[in-house]
């Protein structure tokens, strides 16, 4: 690789008006065999060295490229070679031996931080004083031709400046985990030798006694070069306190958790009441801390990730989510000096003629009736997943061919501005941007507002809305694509008026109303679309009521043009009232709409009854969703809808005909045809005001064999499209297997 890229600077020609850009290659690293220990270790070894190296190196300057990640590496470096572009007139220059290259740029550092691989922190710890006294990380291993041997007991033989192996460590926490965290705490992040503004969480050493898939990158070493640069604190630490953590398995109950709230407040004593704490890396969920590896934990991968971000929005953090599997990233280091411009504008939001040219009001201001879907396109929250994934799905050759929202989190310009220019240099008409999660980083604002559960800190909504807004106006952004609220509180008063303020475009949420208008920005409920185009098209075409206006906001995670462009043209043969709409055109629809409510006359429906059998669906529809797969089947005799939760909770959606009852809350029945199967229960979620989930009675699946009915009381319901794509009600499944032949709903008679 690194020979090609020398040939194409030559065949270039350019003279270069600044000094080469110093390659080096770490591939040949790959070649390892990562089952023999050994090996482990000067893979971990030579990577943590290099990263540390490339973080001091490239600390005021684009010096030093690694080559590691192909064809990320590759990709990105050629792009910006390109003639007129940043680095069209830099040469390259290979250096092909660690020696050699510490030789180069031996003025960078100062000598050896040396740790022991045990107990594990003491690697982060590493990289945290490499970053704050210009070291480089070494892991003591006098086993002959390890790094250590090689490059302190000989060759260059560095001095060793810090000695992590000698040092003790208060028994603070009495942990040996977690005491070295609170000294270097103390010793640089509250004294201010770290840079409060950021943290990184990434795994220690633990990784070399098993490496997750065989994989050569995923210890994430690559991730450091940057967070060295910056002068960050290091940390891996278990975000739950029911447990012990796997790594360190005798500490006191809750040990790492308060480890990590100490880190986060002096994090936030040190800049977060100012500005916001960036927070590199994520969970390392199939090494630690979670059911995913056997005995490693209690709790599950995702709710996991919602602990973290929990805890870090209660101290003003943000989380660049650098998650399994795109985890590793090279080159941040290099690639933060990128210029951007002042600002990359977007185009204008359509107005009322705009929507009215493209049939989307009507003559009397309306909009008109059909249902209206817009694409968030993510997850791009983490600038390894942008830097790996982005060009893959951007350039996929139907791009340009269906409106899209990219959601792309604008603090990504810190590790890969050059992928957030590049997108807005080759976007097309079709191609709009939002952010992600939770607007200028990934966050839980519902964690920024009073009572802080974690911290007990004063409010942070005015710090978070001071930190996105230079992001908004630089990148021209309007709407928020995803607030994610996770295990913290939703948002009240202060946070939504925040957010009305800087993304008047419109938000896209969790814990919110289906849809609505707060202070003139629309808001919305997102949906998550991670089934095949073919099923995704189907539930929504099940969902949709040509003479009714209706809003869909999926998310993807990872997909490309192509997938996109395919559900929009089996929902358009499907259902032909559907259109695929981009954020600004969604949100400006949805904005007029909820403004001008009162003016759409209610359906009418003139049956005192709904029902649903496989043949017929007279007012009451099912459909398909990411948490209710359903399939028709024929059981004992008869046709039905069948959900398997088979020893877990899954749904069955179903959505009502919006001028079904009285317009009013009213109490009524649901009758159920199903198969008795053997084991497990179901009930009935159905709207009522405020209340999206509110359950009926559960029915117990005896396993007779027999079809039964059942009646399902449903008090005070209120069918408002409140649950999960527009859904009325849900049957909830716990266990087992649901088959349903009929349903009708109907006023209860005893009223």
């Amino acid at each position: 690789m690194l020979a090609h890229l020398l040939t194409a600077a030559l065949a270039a020609g350019a003279a270069p008006a600044e000094p080469a850009i110093v390659l080096y290659d770490l591939t040949p690293l790959r070649a390892l065999d990562l089952a023999d220990a050994a090996a482990r270790r000067d893979l971990w070894d030579t990577c943590h060295l290099a990263a540390a190296l490339q973080g001091l190196v490239n600390r005021d300057a684009p010096r030093l490229y690694v080559h590691w990640i192909d064809p990320a590496d590759r990709y990105w470096l050629m792009w910006l070679r390109a003639p007129g572009r940043w680095l069209a007139n830099r040469g390259l220059e290979e250096i092909k031996t660690l020696d050699a290259l510490l030789g180069r740029f031996k003025s960078f550092y100062r000598g050896v931080v040396l740790y022991a691989e045990e107990p594990h922190s003491l690697s982060n710890l590493a990289s945290t004083i490499a970053g704050a006294e210009n070291l480089l990380p070494v892991r003591k291993d006098a086993r002959p031709g390890a790094l250590y041997t090689r490059i302190v007991q000989g060759g260059p033989r560095l001095p060793v400046v810090v000695d992590l192996t000698r040092q003790s460590f208060p028994a603070v926490a009495g942990s040996r985990k977690c005491d070295p965290y609170l000294w270097a705490k103390d010793r640089f992040l509250a004294s201010g030798a770290c840079d409060p503004r950021y943290l990184a969480y990434y795994i220690d050493s633990f990784w070399l006694r098993e490496p997750f898939g065989g994989n050569h990158e995923n210890h994430t070493l690559s991730n450091h070069d940057f967070f060295i640069g910056k002068k960050a604190f290091f940390f891996d630490l278990h975000p739950w306190d029911d447990e012990a953590p796997n790594d360190d398995p005798t500490q006191k109950l809750g040990a790492d958790a308060a480890t990590l709230k100490a880190i986060l407040r002096a994090a936030y004593d040190g800049a977060g009441a100012r500005t916001i704490i960036h927070a590199g890396g994520f969970v390392p969920w199939a090494w630690k801390y979670c059911n995913h590896r056997p005995g490693a934990g209690a709790h599950a991968p995702v709710p996991t990730e919602w602990r973290y971000a929990e805890i870090l929005s209660c101290y003003n953090a943000i989380m660049d989510a650098d998650a399994l599997g795109p985890c590793a990233m090279a080159n941040a280091s290099f690639f933060t000096h990128f210029p951007l411009r002042e600002r990359y504008a977007q185009a204008p939001a359509p107005d009322d003629a705009a929507l009215a040219r493209a049939g989307l009001l009507a003559a009397d201001g309306l909009v008109a009736p059909g249902a209206y879907v817009c694409f968030y396109v993510g997850d791009y929250d983490s600038a390894a997943w942008l830097y790996r994934e982005f060009p893959r799905c951007w350039n996929d050759p139907a791009r340009g061919t269906v409106p899209l929202g990219w959601a792309l989190n604008p603090n990504l310009e810190r590790r890969a501005p050059m992928a957030l220019a590049f997108a807005r240099e080759t976007a097309s008409p079709l191609d709009v941007f939002t952010t992600g999660d939770s607007g200028a980083g990934y966050l839980n604002p519902g964690g920024l507002q009073e009572p802080r559960a974690h911290s007990g800190l004063p409010s942070g909504t005015a710090v978070w809305e001071k930190f996105c807004r230079p992001f908004y106006a630089r990148w021209d952004l309007r709407v928020t694509g995803f607030i994610i609220d996770g295990y913290s509180p939703a948002m009240k008063e202060e946070v939504w008026d925040a957010y009305a303020r800087f993304s008047p475009g419109g938000i896209g949420g969790q814990k919110m109303a289906r849809q609505g208008i707060y202070k003139g920005m629309p808001f919305i409920r997102v949906a998550d679309a991670s089934q095949s185009p073919e099923e995704v098209a189907a539930g929504l075409a099940a969902t949709i009521s040509p003479e009714q206006r209706s809003f869909f906001y999926l998310r993807t995670i990872l997909k490309t043009a192509s997938w996109h462009a395919q559900v929009q043209e089996l929902l358009a043969k499907a259902e032909p009232c559907a259109r695929v709409v981009d954020p600004h055109t969604f949100f400006a629809l949805l904005a007029r709409y909820e403004r001008d409510k009162a003016r759409y006359p209610r359906p009418s429906w003139p049956k005192p009854a709904v029902r649903w059998t496989p043949d017929s669906a007279d007012g009451l529809r099912l459909f398909p969703f990411a948490d209710g797969p359903f399939a028709m089947e024929t059981l004992a005799g008869r046709a039905a809808a069948v959900a398997r939760a088979e020893g877990a909770i899954r749904y069955l959606y179903a959505a009502v005909h919006d001028g079904f009852g009285s317009g009013r809350p009213e109490t009524l029945v649901a009758r159920v045809t199903y198969l008795d199967t053997p084991g497990g229960r179901f009930t009935i979620h159905y709207n009522r005001p405020a209340e999206p989930y509110a359950s009926g009675a559960w029915i117990t699946l005896a396993g007779s064999g027999q079809w039964k009915e059942a009646a399902i009381v449903l008090k005070d319901a209120f069918f408002a499209n409140e649950q999960n794509g527009g859904a009325d009600l849900r049957f909830c499944i716990a266990g087992g297997v649901l088959a349903v032949a009929r349903i009708a709903i109907e006023p209860d008679p005893r009223l």
